[in-house]
């Protein structure tokens, strides 16, 4: 799973994707990686891609669940 993410303070919000990654193995989902990078060029620009993988296979309850309810600019 991918998201984008623009932030004010990138070395915040790295940190704060190291204290979720750790919570999650802490949990249980010890397969779980997280992975930031910065967009440089182009249209994305300053916006932070957040990447989620794991090789876990479906396991009753989930550790995330998002709903976008809002968005503003």
């Amino acid at each position: 799973m991918n998201i984008l993410v623009r932030t004010k303070d990138v070395a915040t919000y790295a940190k704060g994707l190291g204290q979720f990654e750790t919570a999650l193995h802490n949990n249980g989902f010890k397969d779980i990686t997280l992975q930031a990078f910065l967009a440089e060029t182009g249209d994305y620009t300053g916006l932070v891609m957040t990447s989620m993988a794991g090789t876990r296979e479906y396991v009753r309850g989930i550790f995330m669940d998002c709903e976008t309810i809002y968005v503003a600019n």
